[in-house]
């Protein structure tokens, strides 16, 4: 006899139920009757159990739709099936409906027992399994160092977050990627020769050194170690691990550099490794940026604590390059107007660092924003082959040498400056491109909702996702009706100021999770992911009905209306092009229809 278990009886024959009771009650269970189907959901919600015996035939629902209320309120309670009218057909269709067994009245007691005691166990052993996976997972995803594992064709079938982490990529997108593919060409023949002798069982060392190829580009040196996976005797993958050890071999680095660059007193390469490793860290992090606003926090922080005892600037071109604004500053007072022409600064002017040691003796800029009592330094921030802005650092009062004597510590601020620019001027020059270039790629400039290639690649990516999740997916294509004669009557101008209206309305009356975009002229889709066809029908309803509501130019005389299609995924096709021509067709379906109202896929 298994351990018991909460078991739910729903069956309209008292007697049936009252024999059950007694011996599965016998047998150590905890048992609860309904005789109806009502009752029996109404019990469930009131205490979950672990199985359910009920009779096919009930006198409100039938067991089928029974079968599915239960498996909706509690997809881990098992359903047993017993009736006195018995066929092949229903029995079929019961254990279709995911239903565990299936007995025909009169049944053996014994019978119904060992299969109760099945459904039980076949419980137990997936929740032992569910709790084994998660503690596999807990113990993978805590370890520090990446864990995977590599099939037979050296793909990745299995990843921690700390190897994502260290690739830029996320675990899905790692998921059945050639390990070779993640390396330099170096590490990869080097990796490739080391897994064909693994797979051959051949001893190899047990670690090796080689470099990642990160998402986008960057490098990130690892130690990794490999060992084949047998089972019955034949190797079926290699598990690997792979340690992040880029701050060693760029400690390494820096420390070759600096012996091979000892030629000065031991204070002034101490001071010196301190700077180059406070770049080297601020470089790593201005890489990491994703905004500009991040690169200029990046910046503040590294230009205080590379000049403390100064005062600096970083200032930009603005997009029409008409003017130049400050967007850092430290110290005290910020050294430079915070807005200025570009023929302000000398160092603009020349695309040449601009110094001035002795402020009474020297061609000044006019940006500056006090008169200086020391030195300074103008130097252009170059990035993309154009210059896109200054770093203005002033020197600290009584901080120098005397005139024509300029000492070796403001030669190294100098060099330390040009280090600083040298690292600045790229990353804000890449993270301006990547903002207009990313905006450029993605948004319709009209209306500011995503373009028809951000659609494509959205469609193919949440198809993918619903597929994986078993989930549905709502598609939306709607457009507006009357436009033309809307555009002829009201001009040109206005039909924008309608595109642009709709947009907004879009983005605004849209879950955070949709996607809203511009397939072209005055027709517009919308991704709904989760949404089921009743759903996505719903929401298009509802969008119709508050855009009816508008009033795009005041006074208009009638309201404009929208014609929408909607379909889903994978009720309307197995691929996002075939639900999208579906949605497409809905659309023109509603149209003929009379306009302003929703179509739905066949």
């Amino acid at each position: 006899m298994s351990e018991g278990g909460r078991i739910l009886v729903v069956d309209d024959d008292p007697g049936t139920s009252e024999t059950l009771r007694d011996v599965l009650e016998l047998e150590g269970h905890i048992v609860r009757t309904a005789d109806c189907g009502r009752a029996g959901l109404e019990t469930l919600a009131a205490s979950p159990v672990e199985a359910a015996i009920v009779d096919l035939k009930l006198p409100d629902v039938s067991g089928l739709d029974l079968l599915e209320a239960i498996k909706a309120t509690s997809a881990e309670t098992e359903v047993i099936f017993i009736t006195g009218h018995a066929s092949v057909a229903s029995a079929v269709q019961a254990i279709n409906g995911a239903a565990f067994g299936y007995l025909a009245k009169p049944f053996d007691v014994r019978q119904l027992v060992a299969t109760l005691d099945k459904a039980l166990e076949k419980q137990r052993l997936a929740r032992a399994l569910r709790e084994s996976e998660e503690r596999y997972r807990l113990v993978t995803e805590h370890i520090t160092d990446a864990v995977f594992f590599l099939d037979m064709e050296r793909r990745l079938v299995f990843g921690n977050s700390r190897g994502a982490e260290l690739t830029g990529y996320r675990v899905e997108e790692l998921l059945g990627t050639p390990i070779v593919s993640l390396l330099t060409p170096e590490g990869a023949r080097e990796a490739q020769a080391r897994l064909d002798a693994v797979r051959a069982g051949q001893e190899v060392a047990p670690s090796f050194e080689t470099q990642l190829v990160r998402k986008g580009g960057g490098l990130v040196w690892v130690e990794a170690n490999l060992t084949s996976v047998t089972k019955d005797g034949k190797v079926i993958g290699c598990l690997g691990a792979a340690r992040d050890i880029t701050e060693r071999k760029l400690g390494e680095q820096a420390l070759r550099e600096a012996n091979q660059a000892l030629t000065g007193l031991v204070a002034d390469l101490e001071q010196r490794n301190r700077e180059m490793a406070l770049l080297s860290e601020m470089g790593e992090l201005l890489q990491g940026c994703h905004t500009s606003e991040e690169a200029y926090s990046v910046v503040r922080n590294f230009g205080q604590r590379l000049f403390p005892s100064g005062s600096g600037v970083v200032a930009v071109l603005n997009a029409s390059t008409t003017l130049v604004e400050m967007v850092v500053d430290w110290g005290e007072p910020p050294p430079a107007e915070a807005v200025f022409a570009p023929d302000q600064c000398w160092a603009l002017r020349r695309g040449r660092a601009h110094v001035v040691d002795a402020p009474e003796s020297a061609l000044l800029c006019k940006h500056l924003g006090s008169p200086p009592a020391a030195g300074y330094l103008c130097l252009p921030l170059v990035g993309q082959g154009a210059a896109m802005g200054i770093l203005h650092l002033r020197d600290e009062p009584n901080g120098g040498s005397p005139a024509g004597r300029p000492d070796r510590r403001r030669e190294a601020r100098r060099r330390l400056a040009t280090g600083m620019a040298e690292h600045v001027a790229p990353a804000l020059g890449n993270l301006r491109l990547q903002e207009m270039l990313r905006n450029q790629v993605v948004r319709d400039p009209v209306t500011g909702l995503f373009n028809r290639r951000y659609m494509t690649e959205s469609l193919e990516r949440e198809v993918h996702r619903a597929r994986r999740g078993g989930t549905p997916l709502g598609i939306v294509m709607l457009d507006v009706d009357q436009f033309k004669p809307f555009n002829d009557r009201f001009g040109h101008e206005a039909g924008d100021r309608l595109l642009r209206t709709l947009g907004e309305f879009l983005r605004t009356r849209t879950r955070g999770q949709d996607i809203a975009c511009r397939y072209g002229g005055d027709e517009f889709t919308l991704i709904l992911p989760g949404a089921s066809l009743d759903v996505t029908r719903r929401r298009a309803e509802e969008l119709g009905r508050e855009f009816k509501r508008l009033r795009i130019l005041e006074p208009t005389p009638e309201p404009v209306t929208l014609s929408m299609g909607v379909a889903t995924f994978p009720g309307h096709g197995s691929t996002w092009e075939e639900v999208l021509r579906e949605a497409d067709a809905a659309l023109y379906r509603a149209k003929h229809a009379g306009r302003d109202q929703v179509a739905s896929g066949p």
